[in-house]
């Protein structure tokens, strides 16, 4: 893949689980190189800048296995909305309820996105390089889960914030 159809996967299909920016793909696609774990392959085009195709190597293969294979630490959630929350004093209520508002929508807006993932992991046919869809689709009912909790948690607040006086 590219350095950008590495980071358009990440958009369209891994942002659930993991964010990346297009600076960092390139950043940890330079380093992976220079430590042999991915080649590179450059294709020309006439009327745009050559392409760099990465692909993992035996080295990187095995430094993926060691990393897969090692314990996960727990990693506990840092959420600024919740800061936030607990700020609400300097602020007031309603400047608060406009967030709780905006972060409503951003969460329709993942629902729908899960939505969507999920019909096309149903329905697509299986990438022979990838992980089978059925694990795909529960790293997404994770998503999923997550989004209806924080959904329900959101409703709560501004329930709350609403009988608040400014």
């Amino acid at each position: 893949m590219t350095g950008y159809d590495i980071t358009r996967q990440f958009e369209e299909s891994l942002a659930f689980v993991w964010r990346a920016t297009h600076q960092q793909v390139y950043r940890e696609l330079a380093l992976l190189h220079k430590d042999r774990c991915v080649a590179a392959r450059r294709i020309r085009q006439s009327d745009k800048p050559d392409r760099k195709i990465y692909s993992l190597t035996a080295v990187g293969r095995r430094e993926l296995r060691e990393w897969l294979l090692q314990p996960t630490p727990y990693d506990p959630p840092k959420v600024e909305l919740l800061v936030k929350l607990l700020a609400t004093n300097v602020v007031g209520a309603k400047a608060m309820r406009e967030e709780i508002a905006r972060q409503r929508a951003g969460a329709r807006k993942v629902k729908e996105i899960f939505a969507d993932l999920d019909r096309r992991m149903r329905t697509e046919p299986q990438d022979p390089g990838c992980a089978p869809h059925e694990l795909g689709l529960l790293a997404l009912r994770r998503g999923e889960l997550l989004v209806e909790a924080q959904n329900r948690w959101l409703a709560e607040v501004d329930e709350y914030l609403a009988a608040q006086k400014d």
